[in-house]
């Protein structure tokens, strides 16, 4: 008996690892998603020929963004 039960617990504990890994993956692919979508920002501001530095003032607040929508997902 003591085997089942120790048999049942490894189960629960590899599918709430499984589990936690696909949230932390599904938030990872989220924030990647995010990023790509600042980069591409960034990118077009500095091809529509404006300075680097005001590229980066308006990049900054879109990582930000993406970096707290990721904690925030982390966090649930």
């Amino acid at each position: 008996m003591k085997r089942l039960y120790s048999s049942l617990f490894g189960a629960a504990l590899c599918i709430a690892t499984a589990t936690s890994y696909a949230d932390e993956q599904t938030c990872n692919n989220h924030y990647d998603y995010c990023m790509s979508s600042c980069n591409n920002q960034y990118n077009q501001c500095t091809q529509n020929n404006n300075e680097e530095s005001y590229c980066k003032d308006q990049y900054q607040p879109c990582i930000q963004g993406c970096s707290n929508t990721r904690d925030s997902c982390l966090s649930q």
